[in-house]
């Protein structure tokens, strides 16, 4: 824990970028920002290890503020290099509560002179549900800076199709949960279909995490699913993978 006072300041926060596909043609559409530590004598650590307790001693705040920096920077230079692709940054629950969110997002924008309409901002549901009403107020906020807003790991928590409608966001994740319970059958399919025509309704892109196993049998699934409840000009479909790590995504743009 002491370590993780002086990791910041020492250099030893990184980020590795998860490419978004598209399904039809594999095309990367966009990325998301993923957050690694670098320690000194145990190498590479687990987010899961280290992100709990940034956000019990509140250096959360700063570590994403310099999160945002970079991958506001990051995007900027792909774009001045013909790649406009979407970039997605977690925030985490304290920095939602916490008024300097807003400030950090407004100074990477200005700093990377980046389109805010290309920077999604990922909240994870129980985030969401731990105080919806304040939580509804500080995403209209950041929605009125240009940002897109998600919800990570849609499906863990408690959400209501009410709440759905009433938070100012743009996309969902299906949590890796739901994914990794699709083998191909009637029931599953069933889900998935409902999952993704809960996002074209709603006018939302969907996000699913996959891994390397469950591509072969959820991306054909994914894609028939697409296709059937695609209206003109309404919706496409997408796909994510982890090129760093073992474990990849998928998405259904339904929007």
């Amino acid at each position: 824990k002491s370590n993780l006072y002086s990791a910041l300041a020492n250099g030893q926060f990184f980020l590795l970028y998860q490419p978004i596909f598209e399904l039809d043609t594999m095309a990367v559409r966009g990325v998301e920002a993923l957050l690694r530590w670098r320690h000194p004598t145990r190498g590479i650590i687990s987010p899961d290890e280290f992100i709990p307790v940034l956000e019990e001693n509140g250096l959360i705040l700063g570590v994403g503020a310099w999160v945002l920096q970079q991958a506001c920077a990051q995007a900027a230079t792909w774009h001045s290099q013909g790649y406009r692709v979407q970039m997605s940054v977690n925030v985490s629950m304290r920095q939602i509560a916490s008024p300097q969110l807003v400030g950090d997002v407004v100074e990477a924008l200005a700093a990377s002179r980046l389109d805010p309409d290309t920077v999604t901002l990922e909240v994870t549901e129980s985030v969401l549900m731990r105080d919806a009403e304040a939580t509804v107020a500080h995403l209209c906020r950041l929605k009125d800076l240009g940002v897109k807003i998600a919800i990570d790991d849609f499906g863990s928590g408690q959400s209501s199709l009410t709440y759905l409608r009433r938070f100012p966001i743009d996309e969902f994740k299906i949590d890796r949960s739901f994914i990794g319970a699709i083998d191909g059958s009637r029931e599953s399919t069933a889900l998935l279909h409902t999952l993704v025509e809960l996002g074209r309704t709603l006018g939302l892109s969907i996000v699913a995490a996959i891994t390397s196993f469950s591509v072969g049998k959820w991306v054909p699934t994914a894609g028939a699913i697409a296709r059937s409840t695609r209206t003109t000009g309404a919706s496409r479909t997408t796909a994510t993978a982890r090129s760093a790590e073992a474990t990849g995504a998928a998405a259904l743009t339904s929007a």
